[in-house]
């Protein structure tokens, strides 16, 4: 397992990283060792301030490390700013299988509210010769920055909104997670904007390997949570029977009833055949079940 983890500056991945060493006994590399070796070493005539070239440069090196680490069946904590919004284009599935992504950003009131405790800790694993240059008013603009591209690339930012410790600790105790939810389809640019269009998920660019066809779309959601749209020749589509054995469907939660009932009834007028509801269940929750792209099956919930 490769954990790689970025975010931006004065966030924890550092103490993340180290929190996690010692828990997994996992190898550890630091992108900004690797940086700092090759700038003074003269390999290269970047400076610590080239943050795009530095990106550039370095993530060719990083990448290739961690797939031979995968190739070994080794362990590996890599963590750093340097690393591409789009990474995951440079990965074959059965790499990306074996990678666990984490990207942290502050969220602007917790900059705002904590701006002196984030500074008095910068220091806690290692020692930042020159840390006068960040400001409150940066930082902000460098997080958000980190949280604008990682989920426009369609990956899952963790946002520290209040209690630093207990996400940090999250992220260490958390072995098991739902990570995305995988939907194979026929049509996978019209199953992308399905979701793009009804239900407000931001897509990346997209995957295909040329060799297989196999074709990919990541897409996000507000809380995080990630739906994988795939279509690759030759896969069965058998008829999908509305009582059977298996994933039945996904559920959607919109905020408010008045909300179900709206995007319901958009959904009906575009074609799309509403199963059930809207309706409160027995177990007290407002839904509507619609059959989305392709006959798979949607819920739509408060």
């Amino acid at each position: 397992m490769i954990i790689l983890i970025t975010g931006a500056s004065h966030t924890g991945k550092t103490v993340l990283a180290q929190r996690l060493l010692e828990k997994h006994l996992y190898p550890y590399i630091s992108v900004d060792h690797l940086k700092m070796g090759l700038i003074r070493s003269g390999n290269t005539d970047l400076t610590p301030m080239d943050d795009d070239e530095l990106t550039v440069y370095l993530w060719p090196i990083v990448r290739e490390m961690i797939m031979t680490a995968i190739e070994n069946k080794q362990n590996m904590i890599v963590e750093g700013c340097y690393i591409p919004f789009d990474w995951r284009k440079d990965f074959d599935e059965e790499y990306l299988s074996e990678i666990r992504f984490i990207c942290l950003a502050l969220s602007d009131a917790y900059i705002d509210a904590h701006f002196d405790a984030i500074t008095e800790h910068a220091s806690d694993v290692e020692d930042r010769l020159d840390d006068s240059d960040c400001t409150k008013e940066w930082l902000m603009e460098c997080n958000r920055d980190f949280i604008e591209g990682f989920k426009k690339a369609g990956e899952t930012v963790t946002i520290i909104e209040s209690d630093y410790e207990k996400t940090i600790e999250s992220l260490c105790t958390t072995d098991c997670f739902i990570e995305h939810v995988a939907l194979f389809v026929n049509d996978v640019e019209k199953g992308r904007d399905f979701f793009v269009k009804y239900l407000g998920g931001v897509s990346n660019s997209g995957y295909h390997n040329k060799t297989t066809g196999f074709r990919s779309y990541f897409i996000t959601f507000g809380n995080g949570a990630r739906l994988e749209v795939m279509s690759k020749p030759g896969v069965l589509d058998p008829s999908k029977e509305e009582e059977r054995t298996g994933y039945e469907h996904i559920a959607f939660s919109v905020g408010s009833k008045e909300r179900v009932d709206e995007l319901t009834t958009i959904l009906r007028e575009d074609g799309y055949e509403v199963l059930r509801g809207p309706r409160t269940t027995g177990d007290g929750y407002y839904e509507s079940c619609i059959v989305a792209i392709e006959g798979n099956h949607i819920e739509i919930t408060v």
